[in-house]
């Protein structure tokens, strides 16, 4: 019996109070994005839209102009002219109507608290409406030339903004009023001329960004939400905390914040500091990102370091501690831009950033405002006690919970956060805030370093950027030698080399005097700098008697390319930690232990060999990442793992006292390459994830992917992956979920005993070869979950060859909301507890040489969508072999049908049946409201053949074969049914009668089986040549229908050859009308025998003409 890991806690988030004047963003995912680097020029399209119960007016408002008014102040097109310096020019048009959608608010709701709603729906709906009022192709001006629609743009509207009148809870997701996407689950076709072909389309979610949706009531509220929402376009993530708008169930409090509060747009700034006079500026980080300023290194030390308002000067300074974690200085003035005019206090801003950070994380956020009136550990500033390690300032302790904020004199920003150059004048490792460093859980490591003397000379900032001196930290070059004796932390700076002499020895006592670092109570070697090591080098204890956690270790903090390898660090509770591995190659030979967050930089390449275990820490010492609970392997570079077949190289975790540890997973990043043969990754959160794009190379093979606590891959699928040979098992999740618009090709591998869906397909094309997908759905028994299950997905595709879906607790394939095409070949759906396969609208769906068989419910069932179903079987399924609904076309050939109730058409037209064979059904074939053609089958042993009712009725009932049925054909339409040529199993006229229920017209009827039928079409006109056509289908099983053209009267012979050159049997013989012929061979010869598998030919003479045509037979 599987084990079950329950989701891991950063599955949840959490659902938020929120008054009617703010506004909260949820960003939709997954998406591809445009990109940091913003285009020249876009074409945006506004729509104004309400729903079908409000009375919002039937125009746009009056004000609505304007937003692309560029001399305008506060309008869209001057804030992104304005915060780009002019290297961004959006241009657009606003839509005079408003226009309604085709339901009332309720009906577009998430049915589950949490969830998304139906914007998606309704944005669809708008669209439909505007695409008859505007040429979409004049908002497709992404290409160079600056000319919309013209040839070298893409063929997508730039960017659409709906605004809505009103924005009810649950529209988007919980209180969000704006979300940074359509929704839409398929792009949205205009019926306008693309200049290269087709037509102009709107990007779905699965496609890229194609537009926001947002509140627009009033002018300032919707430039800003727009401004907003844009930004996420141009790749920017909300700066504020993003647990508050994903779930239901209320954030406590005390783990809520403001991020960066009002002192930028994708924090709390959108509608501005006061009552909706947003938007506020970018932050410098924001604008970094953009490239919309200049970064300047600083390389201390600096005096009289003039910083001009960062809109004039266009500039701000960096401060580096590694790659990935830097200060920022900015000037911020109100008078510097009027997206700044409203600001509590001009002065210095000092932005605390870490790369590897998550603004969801309160004490360690990715981009954080250091507040220069501190940190205190009982409130916001005035508080009661400082505390510059474990506090939190004014922004931490703000929340939604209004009383909490009060209390903790939490706010989103105020006139103490800038340094004034007055009452704030100097950030250091002695002040409050203190000049430190995250170490994991707290910020506790002062830095020698300082931005002194911060003061204000005119319109510009004056600061000196220096090093102090500290304690045990290394600022300059130094070496080593001899025996060297620790009692505390030693922290090489940045900027400094620290070199370690052959044979020094390095000896720590126990403890900490200095109580700072990862570890509070060891020492330990904290690395920025460069470090070079010896030969001959030991780390160890200097105790008297020594243990293994006498010291912590050594950090090396920033892909320092130091050798380890043969240096022994003895009674070191952690041994070596990395934070990212240095450029080259990196291998491992034996285990490992993994206490952090490790990253794999481009240049560098990681190796795993076989046998070696790598162990993962269940806390992750960093407290970085996607996760900061969890340890995560972040690839942007090279991974390979190869272990070998009986010696796999496997990583994994303690799994604790309670059975729930688990690590993060490998993460892979754009442009990695990550190949894995024979390996076990276990008691992960997700076993690899992250994006693959066109750049991307992830391979998997003979590999096992197991007890897993999210997925065992979660793929945004911008490229291709692929797996072979590999398992994945025991997983809570969708063991394989895939978003994006790229392909997996799995192969030869088992996806079995999974908690939820094996498959996930959000929009990601497959193609599975050899594959068992079975067991899946077992976590909740109220939450049966499918096989396979596909959303999205047009102009994607489903091939799914050799393989077999079973046992799912819902259906073996749910394709309801997937609109691409879907192939299966050579496989087998069976034993699912609801429906073997259901499809609602794919582009196309086609069986060959499929088995369906004892799924609970319905075998498969299909609507709206064409079909190509061939030497396929359905068996004993509780419901409906095969049911059709309105919309199905095509054909249905060479099949079979046991058992039960074997074809259900219901609403069904232009579908042929040709060649299949119903044995032993309860009901055969059931024809309500549908016009089948229906010929060339075999009906064996039904209790009813076939059913027919509704008003519409099957086009013709030929050539077919009843044998042994209780009724052949039942008519309960109104209609007289056209069932003339058939063999009824028998000559006897009155025989027949009885099998017959209903007004049908089944005389004349075929007097034996293997008759001949000749059909000659009833079409006014004469064909005008003589003309024999290819055999369908051709290769056949059972039977096959030939077909010729006459153009006049004339003696014609039609024979059947084998591949020898022999008569097997002559269909035609004699004098003929002119007209259009179609008969059907049944594979026997002139004796009546079935003839063997093979190439024959049929030769036609009528008069002069001659003509040979092949055909091939398979049993």
């Amino acid at each position: 019996m599987p084990l079950w890991f329950y989701p891991l806690p950063f599955f949840f988030f959490s659902a938020l109070h929120v008054s009617a004047a703010e506004f909260v963003c949820a960003v939709a995912a997954p998406s591809a994005k445009i990109g940091l680097q913003a285009p020249e020029s876009l074409s945006a399209l506004v729509i104004f839209a309400q729903f079908q119960d409000e009375d919002a007016g039937e125009s746009a408002p009056s004000w609505a102009g304007d937003l692309f008014t560029a001399d305008m102040p506060g309008s869209f097109a001057h804030f992104y002219r304005s915060m780009s310096g002019g290297r961004l020019v959006v241009e657009g048009q606003v839509l005079p109507r408003r226009y309604r959608s085709l339901q009332g608010a309720d009906a577009y709701l998430a049915e589950t608290l949490g969830t998304l709603g139906g914007y998606g729906r309704f944005n669809r709906e708008i669209l439909a409406l505007a695409d008859g009022d505007i040429d979409l192709g004049l908002f497709d001006n992404d290409g160079p030339d600056r000319m919309p629609n013209s040839g070298d743009d893409d063929g997508y509207v730039d960017i659409v903004f709906i605004n809505l009148h009103t924005v009810p809870r649950d529209f988007f997701i919980s209180t969000a009023t704006g979300i940074a996407s359509l929704g839409l689950d398929a792009d949205f076709i205009s019926d306008d001329l693309a200049a290269d072909g087709g037509f102009v389309r709107v990007r779905s979610r699965f496609t890229g960004f194609g537009g926001t949706t947002q509140r627009g009531h009033t002018f300032s509220v919707t430039a800003s939400t727009m401004c907003h929402e844009f930004a996420h376009v141009l790749g920017l993530p909300d700066l504020f905390d993003q647990t508050s708008v994903t779930a239901a169930g209320e954030l406590a409090p005390e783990e809520d914040s403001a991020g960066i509060g009002k002192w930028g747009i994708m924090g709390l700034g959108t509608l501005g500091w006061g009552v909706e006079d947003g938007p506020n500026a970018f932050s410098a980080w924001s604008l970094a990102e953009l490239g919309w300023v200049e970064v300047v290194d600083l390389l201390l030390d600096v005096w009289d370091l003039e910083i001009d308002e960062i809109f004039s000067g266009r500039r701000i300074y960096k401060i580096a501690l590694t790659e990935d974690e830097y200060f920022l200085l900015e000037h911020r003035q109100a008078g510097g831009s009027y997206y700044n005019r409203n600001i509590p206090q001009d002065g210095l801003l000092i932005w605390h950033v870490d790369e590897r950070a998550d603004n969801d994380e309160e004490r360690h956020k990715h981009v954080d405002l250091v507040c220069a009136d501190g940190l205190f550990a009982d409130r916001g500033f005035p508080g009661a006690v400082e505390d510059p390690v474990e506090g939190g300032d004014n922004l931490d302790f703000w929340s939604r919970d209004d009383a909490y904020a009060l209390v903790h004199n939490g706010n989103q920003g105020d006139a103490t956060d800038p340094f004034d150059g007055v009452r704030f004048d100097r950030f250091a490792w002695d002040t409050n805030p203190t000049f430190s460093a995250h170490m994991g859980f707290t910020r506790n490591l002062p830095l020698g370093m300082a931005v002194e003397n911060i003061r204000r000379r005119g319109a510009v900032i004056l600061v000196d950027v220096v090093r102090l001196e500290l304690p045990g930290h290394i600022a300059n070059n130094t070496m080593w030698s001899g025996r060297v004796d620790l009692d505390a932390d030693i922290v090489v700076e940045p900027g400094a080399k620290w070199t370690i002499a052959a044979d020094t020895e390095v000896r720590f006592a126990r403890g900490d005097k200095r109580g700072s670092g990862f570890d509070q109570d060891r020492g330990e070697l904290i690395v920025y700098g460069d470090l070079e090591v010896g030969s001959g080098v030991s780390f160890a204890s200097s105790a008297a008697r020594t243990g293994a956690l006498d010291w912590s270790g050594i950090y090396l903090l920033d892909g320092q390319a130091a050798n380890f390898a043969a240096i022994p660090i003895e009674n070191a509770h952690r041994g070596l930690l990395r934070y990212r591995l240095p450029q080259g190659h990196t291998q491992w030979t034996d285990d490992q232990k993994i206490h952090a967050d490790l990253l794999v930089p481009v240049g560098a390449e990681l190796r795993i060999g076989p046998g070696v275990l790598a162990f993962f820490d269940r806390i992750d010492r960093s407290q970085r990442g996607i996760s900061p609970s969890l340890v995560e392997l972040v690839v942007e570079g090279v991974l390979t793992i190869e272990g070998e077949a009986g010696n796999l190289a496997r990583l994994t975790t303690d799994p604790g006292l309670d059975n729930d540890g688990h690590w993060y997973g490998i993460r892979v990043m754009p442009g990695a390459q990550v190949d894995v043969r024979y390996a076990q990754l276990d008691r992960a959160g997700f076993g690899f994830s992250g994006e693959v794009d066109k750049n991307t190379g992830l391979r998997i093979a003979d590999t096992v992917v197991r007890e897993n606590g999210g997925n065992g891959l979660r793929l945004t699928l911008n490229g291709e992956a692929q797996i072979d040979r590999s398992l994945f098992t025991v997983i809570t999740g969708a063991a394989l979920r895939l978003d994006g618009s790229g392909l997996l090709r799995l192969r030869n591998s088992r996806v079995e005993d999974n908690g939820q869906e094996g498959i996930l397909l959000n929009n990601a094309s497959l193609e599975a070869i050899r594959v068992v997908v079975t067991n899946n759905g077992l976590l909740d028994p109220e939450d049966p979950r499918s096989g396979v299950r596909a959303v999205g997905g047009s102009g994607q595709k489903i091939e799914i060859w050799a393989s077999e879906i079973e046992r799912s607790t819902q259906h073996g394939l749910d394709l309801e909301e997937w609109l691409g095409e879907v192939e299966l070949h050579d496989s087998r759906i069976g034993a699912n507890q609801h429906d073997g396969l259901r499809a609602m609208g794919v582009e196309r769906l086609v069986f060959e040489q499929v088995l369906v068989e004892r799924n609970l419910r319905g075998g498969a069932v299909a609507a709206g969508s064409p079909v190509e179903i061939w030497t396929s079987t359905f068996s004993a399924n509780i419901g409906a072999g095969l049911h059709l609904g309105p919309g199905s076309t095509g054909a249905i050939e060479m099949s079979k049908f046991r058992g039960g109730r074997g074809l259900q058409l219901q609403g069904v037209e232009q579908l042929s049946m040709r060649e299949n064979d119903f044995v032993n059904a309860t009901l055969g074939l059931s024809s309500d409201d549908s016009t089948p053609s229906i010929r060339l089958n075999r009906f064996t042993g039904n209790a009813t053949a076939i059913r027919v009712e509704g008003q519409r009725v099957p086009e013709e009932i030929r050539g077919n074969i009843f044998a042994d049925n209780a009724t052949a054909l039942e008519n309960l339409s109104a209609a007289r049914l056209d069932a003339k040529d058939n063999y009824w199993g028998t000559a006897d006229s009155s025989a027949i009668a009885g099998q017959i229920k209903g007004a049908v017209e089944w005389a004349p009827f075929l007097p034996e089986e293997g008759a001949v039928v000749i059909v000659v079409s009833e079409v006014g006109a004469l064909p005008a040549n003589f003309v024999l056509y290819p055999a369908y289908p051709n290769p056949f099983n059972s039977q096959v229908t030939l077909s010729f053209d006459l153009p006049r009267s004339t003696v014609v012979e039609l024979v059947l050859y084998d591949a020898l050159g022999r008569p097997v049997r002559r269909l035609v013989g004699g004098a003929l009308e002119a007209g259009a012929y179609r008969l059907g061979w049944d594979g026997r010869d002139e004796r009546g025998k079935r003839v063997a598998s093979g190439i024959y030919f049929i030769r036609l003479v009528a008069g002069s003409f001659a003509e040979t045509g092949r055909i091939a037979l398979v049993r």
